[in-house]
């Protein structure tokens, strides 16, 4: 069975052949192996008989194959000199010195036909193919293809000399467009022929891939034309041709990328031809792989890998070099063997009293102080108690007279009392509005001051929420008719009126009672505490139910009393082995409604996007269809607040809009009030207001309104069924804010916020059966968040196993959570391999902030440079805005940053605050003004102040500043480098050990695009600059790198939100990286590589640095002697003792000359990163590589 012949000549053989009339043929068939009888290169030589042998079976050859071979063409400008034919690897050719036409055909077009692709015949070898013993096709079935042409050229090689060719030169050019299947004709470059081969996909493969394979073609087209700036690199032609009754059409695509070349595909039709002509130049794209999977490839592979590589240059100057050196010898001589050898200081570390400025804890000695109170037991007089008691006395006597008997709870006063006193915990469970918050507390108070005995009941009430606490404190004072800080005070982050004692309560969040835990684990000095809201299962709520248990065994006097919503009580039943006493609310009825009885008042009709939001995991809500909801009940219903549940910011503010831009909203004057975390307080407690008559007020809140804050006017509540929650995924390390659905407890609870003080009606936006396929609780933030910071505070109340403490939560978080935890806080350095607090973790574990941002403040001690670390560590972990409007404003105060600083939103805040501080300090009356003009909101900023007192009072009891050294003068010791912006940005990036690179380039779908916003992650994932960042849009980068500390991933956007950042020098990065950094040769001979490392740092896939050997060395060298020097003052500073302070001197002063070389090589570093960003500098793919290209060529000369 034929199955391949091969004959192809050279220009010199080929005369020199046709001159002596001897060829050579080589065969090859499906039945035998090569034959070779020649002894000139293996070829068997035959002569004139032989060849006309080959000849007469052509003919019946040439016509099965051109039945079912299919043609291709190029331009037919250049003229035939000489032809002679070739069949290699399943295609014949006819050649001339200029053009090579081949007609391709397959085991799957001729039957029985079997490919020989293992058999290579070289292009530029001469030989004759002897042809014997082939079975020939029968192709009576097919249409008869024209074969004279061949023959007649057969016949003319044969008979004729190649002089007597020329009469070939005037042959119409149609006798060479042989009538096939398939053909291809090859470009000529620079006078060689390039006999192409096809191989791959058939054209019917071609046609499923492509099924629209004109319109593919084009488009692929313009991709090319986008990537290489140039035009017109395709274009078609079609010719019609008649013989008579014999229409055929010509059409030719004629291309220029990759290359010079034209296919031609004959057919009936125009469309026809046109349509085979692109599966041609597909298939031959495709083949040559230029094209892959419909995307060109215009790139090699080097010249991708080239700029998708971002490798970025690390130098020094040489003047910086020699004081390097120079430094590094001496740290050889007088300072490596103190920081090599030290012996680690044992030190336990005990937070003490309760500050009077701030609530939080101190380590000024070690007396218990009183928790409720803030006061010394000591410095109590026992008269002073005795009268405090009498007057606690007739106050109780009196409101038992007048007590108001209207809320559920007070018929089972009685009853919870007793629990109390024969128990030592109690579980009080209650509907929302029973009353339980606000009478529990009075009912232990007044039945110890009815007995005389106000000195002995000491309580503290947690609640989740710092306007809970305070707002519940002042309901209570007034309920007491008492002034706030009598009996009755409150105590949250930065804000506290401490009762008086003894005989008081306290509200306060359950942060402030864990940092009383710390310093008191037993709450000496407290008989009651009551914890509220227990249902929310917040992640402190978790911890403090096992540290409470360990404060009953520490101290039996002690008694606690758990208030839940009915929300899942039974597990805090079982959990404290208590008794419970349930309490029912209100008995106001609230009626629900849910989409189908909302569709059935004629309010809305239902469609089929209903269907797929109910099916989806993330809710989306219709702010439209919300206010035209809450306008119908406004004209539909009687006076009564609304309560309006939504999700986030955005659909508070869309909401908002809508109501407010619509001409119903002119027609009336009713309050619009959002409820947010981030609105200010004051414009919070206008919600607890009543309007005038004929207003009515519309509240638009998150589910902070959900418990805690109860509006008793509220009427109406119209529930989105979401919330937007914050999930922690484990295995990534990240975390997700979306839009979730609420379980069926959050919506009972929604519900009772309505009837508060009459029949209420409640508006579900979700289907009933939605409803009941909804998870029954809430899932706790113990399980959907990260546990670094929880890890670390459990290791300030016990030795034991991380694993092993949270092992004692009622629904503890996952093996694999806590095993994630315990990894992150071991590179951070906080714990050793056996999960012991190291000394920075000693020292970073009495910080309420992150412990990254606690790290930074930390080694900012060691830097000289506190003042600037401490503000941008407050205004990260401070959880409420400080401009006016942010959540709608960011360009504008994205350009107030940029006035302070053009590359760094971490600089930009501090020095904002630098010079507001300026202003409070010295010019009060200017506050306001700067304030309004800056958009700042005046009492949050005085608020942050506060906190930067409080991280600075943290330092002080860490050991890192002494005791009255002032942080914050800008002349001290400790802030020596505060004006060096790139030293500070290094500190910052050391603690938060982030970083972004932007990429000018990226892979899509396997084209390379210029990519001006991509910024990629160090474990490689896509992220995105929100608008708020002095960064967002820049257009030219000095540096590739950023550093930042928040991330979020989006599931809407589908990427990882960074909201502020700062550039980095490369040299800060490679000093100030926590991994571990390496250093390979590059090793590429012959390049201008051959002198230079690459430089990776651990845990940071984005980073590839490359330098010279020389300067490499000298950095490494330094590197490390830069943080064994840190390293030495973690374990020392403030501890050092007298028998160490003559070596401790002497790496103190070492470090002040290391830090004078250090800003030297930094500022030498960020001489254009701190440049406002003003030109563009994103670049085509072509005029990089133009510019590599040209770079490349400058070093070589």
């Amino acid at each position: 069975m034929f199955s391949c012949i091969s004959t192809v000549f050279t220009k010199n053989r080929l005369q020199n052949s046709l001159q002596s009339k001897q060829y050579i043929f080589s065969a090859f068939s499906g039945r035998a192996d090569l034959r070779s009888n020649s002894r000139d290169a293996g070829n068997e030589v035959i002569y004139q008989n032989e060849l006309t042998e080959f000849l007469d079976d052509f003919t019946n050859l040439n016509k099965h194959v051109l039945l079912n071979v299919q043609r291709f063409d190029t331009s037919s400008h250049s003229p035939f000199k000489r032809k002679f034919l070739s069949l290699r690897r399943n295609q014949l050719k006819v050649h001339d010195y200029h053009d090579s036409i081949g007609f391709y055909y397959s085991s799957k077009i001729i039957p029985g036909l079997q490919s020989v692709r293992g058999i290579h015949t070289h292009a530029a070898f001469p030989c004759f193919a002897s042809l014997k013993n082939v079975k020939k096709g029968d192709g009576s079935d097919k249409e008869q293809f024209e074969s004279d042409y061949y023959d007649n050229l057969i016949d003319k090689i044969l008979k004729d000399s190649p002089t007597k060719n020329k009469e070939l030169h005037s042959e119409k050019e149609h006798r060479r467009r042989v009538h096939a299947h398939r053909f291809v004709k090859t470009e000529t470059l620079h006078g060689k022929e390039d006999n192409l081969e096809i191989e791959g996909a058939s054209l019917k493969e071609i046609e499923r891939k492509y099924p629209d394979c004109k319109s593919k073609l084009h488009n692929i087209y313009n991709i090319v034309s986008q990537d290489t700036k140039k035009s017109n690199l395709i274009s078609g032609t079609s010719k019609c041709t008649k013989r008579g009754h014999d229409v055929r059409w010509e059409f030719t695509y004629k291309i220029l990328w990759p290359s010079e070349m034209t296919f031609l595909a004959v057919a009936k039709t125009k469309i026809a031809a046109s349509k085979v002509a692109a599966l041609k130049c597909l298939q031959w794209l495709e083949a040559t792989g230029k094209v892959k999977n419909g995307i060109p490839q215009t790139l090699d592979k080097k010249e991708m890998s080239s700029l998708l590589d971002n490798k970025v240059e690390l130098n020094i100057e040489s003047d910086i070099a020699t004081e390097i050196q120079s430094l590094l010898k001496e740290y050889q001589n007088e300072v490596e063997h103190i920081v090599k050898t030290f012996t680690p200081i044992k030190r336990e570390s005990n937070l003490l009293e309760d500050s009077e400025n701030d609530g939080q804890t101190s380590l000024l000695n070690t007396e218990h102080f009183d928790p409720v109170g803030g006061s010394s037991a000591s410095k109590r007089f026992k008269k002073s108690s005795e009268f405090r008691n009498e007057i606690l006395k007739e106050k109780a006597l009196l409101r038992n007279e007048t007590a108001d008997q209207g809320l559920p709870i007070s018929a089972f006063r009685t009853q919870i009392l007793e629990e109390i006193e024969k128990s030592s915990v109690l579980l009080v469970k209650g509907d929302t509005g029973c009353g339980k918050t606000t009478q529990v507390p009075q009912f232990l108070m007044d039945y110890f001051a009815a007995k005389g005995r106000a000195g002995d009941c000491n309580m503290i009430v947690t609640q989740p929420r710092r306007i809970s606490a305070i707002s519940l404190a002042e309901r209570i004072a007034e309920e007491r008719n008492e002034n706030i800080g009598d009996v009755v005070g409150y105590q949250v982050r930065l804000q506290q009126v401490l009762p008086q004692t003894p005989g008081g309560i306290l509200f306060c969040t359950t942060g402030v009672l864990l940092r009383k835990l710390q310093s008191n684990p037993g709450l000496i000095g407290c008989s009651h505490v009551i914890l509220d809201e227990a249902h929310e299962r917040s992640i402190d709520t978790d911890v403090l139910m096992v540290l409470l248990k360990r404060a009953m065994k520490r101290n039996p006097n002690l008694k606690l009393i758990v208030m839940s919503a009915t929300i899942n009580a039974e597990l805090f039943q079982r959990y404290f082995d208590c008794n419970a006493v349930e309490v029912p609310g209100r008995t106001f009825p609230v009626t629900m409604n849910f989409l189908e009885d909302i569709d059935a008042m004629g309010i809305r009709q239902s469609n089929n996007r209903d269907e797929r939001n109910q099916s989806q995991r993330s809710p989306v809500v219709d702010c439209y269809y919300v206010a035209r909801l809450i306008k119908w009940i406004c004209k539909n219903k009687p006076d009564g607040a609304i309560l309006c549940f939504l999700p986030g910011w955005a659909e508070i503010t869309k909401v908002q809009t809508i109501l407010t831009e619509s001409s119903w909203a002119n027609r009336r004057k009713d309050w619009i009030l959002p409820l947010h975390s981030k609105v200010s307080f004051q414009a919070q407690r206008k919600i607890f207001s009543r309007p005038p008559p004929g207003v009515r007020k519309i509240i638009l809140s998150t589910d902070i309104a959900e418990t805690g804050i109860t509006v008793s006017d509220v009427v109406y509540v119209i529930d989105t069924a979401s919330h937007k929650q914050v999930r922690w995924d484990e295995s990534q390390g990240l975390a997700s804010m979306d839009n979730q659905w609420v379980s069926k407890a959050n919506i009972n609870q929604r519900k009772g916020r309505a009837g508060r003080v009459q029949s209420g009606i409640s508006y579900h936006l979700l289907t009933r059966e939605k409803f009941m396929n909804l998870d029954e609780f809430p899932l706790p933030e113990v399980m959907r968040i990260s546990l670094e910071k929880t890890v670390l505070d459990c290791k300030t109340y016990s030795n034991e196993k991380a694993i092993d403490f949270l092992a004692k939560m009622p629904q503890p978080p996952s093996a694999s959570a806590i095993e994630r935890a315990v990894s992150d806080l071991r590179k951070l350095g906080a714990l050793d391999e056996n999960e012991t607090l190291t000394a920075l973790g000693k020292r970073i574990s009495l910080f309420t902030t992150h412990p990254k941002l606690s790290k930074a403040m930390v080694y900012s001690s060691i830097f000289h440079c506190t003042s600037p670390i401490v503000s941008v560590a407050s205004i990260l972990s401070y959880d409420s805005e400080l401009f006016v409007g942010a959540l709608n404003n960011k360009s504008d105060i994205r350009s107030i940053k940029q006035k302070y600083h053009p590359a760094s939103d971490h600089l930009a805040m501090s020095w904002l605050f630098t010079q507001w501080n300026s202003y409070y300090n010295e010019d009060p009356q200017d506050i306001k003004s700067f304030c309004y003009n800056m958009r700042l909101q005046p009492e949050r900023m005085i608020i942050l102040k506060k906190l930067r007192d409080l991280n600075a009072q943290f330092l002080v009891q860490c050991g890192m500043l002494e005791i009255g050294e002032n942080y914050d003068d800008w002349n001290a010791t400790k802030n020596d480098h505060a004006e060096h912006d790139e030293l500070v940005r290094g500190v910052l990036f050391a603690g938060m050990d982030h970083l972004l690179q932007r990429k000018k380039f990226e892979l899509i779908k396997g084209r390379l695009k210029n990519s001006p916003n991509l910024m990629v992650t160090e474990d490689k994932r896509r992220a995105s600059l929100t608008s708020e960042t002095v960064n967002y849009g820049r257009k030219s980068w000095p540096s590739p790198y950023l550093t930042y500390m928040r991330r979020t991933h989006s599931e809407e956007r589908r990427t990882i939100l960074i909201r502020e950042t700062s550039i980095l020098s490369p040299l800060t990065v490679f000093l100030f990286s926590q991994g571990t950094v390496n250093a390979v040769e590059t090793n590429k001979s012959g390049s201008n590589d051959d002198d230079k490392v690459l430089v990776t740092i651990e845990d940071k896939k984005n980073v590839k640095l490359i330098c010279t050997r020389e300067d490499a060395e000298l950095l490494f060298r330094f590197r490390d002697m830069m943080w064994s020097i840190v390293r030495y003052m973690v374990e020392i500073q403030g501890f050092q003792g007298f028998d160490r302070v003559e070596e401790y001197n002497t790496v103190n002063a070492y470090k002040r000359q290391m830090l004078f070389v250090l800003g030297k090589m930094l500022s030498s570093a960020d001489i254009t990163v701190d440049l406002k960003s003003d030109e563009s500098d994103v670049a085509s793919v072509d005029e990089l590589l133009d510019s590599e290209s040209g770079s490349e060529t400058d070093e070589s000369r």
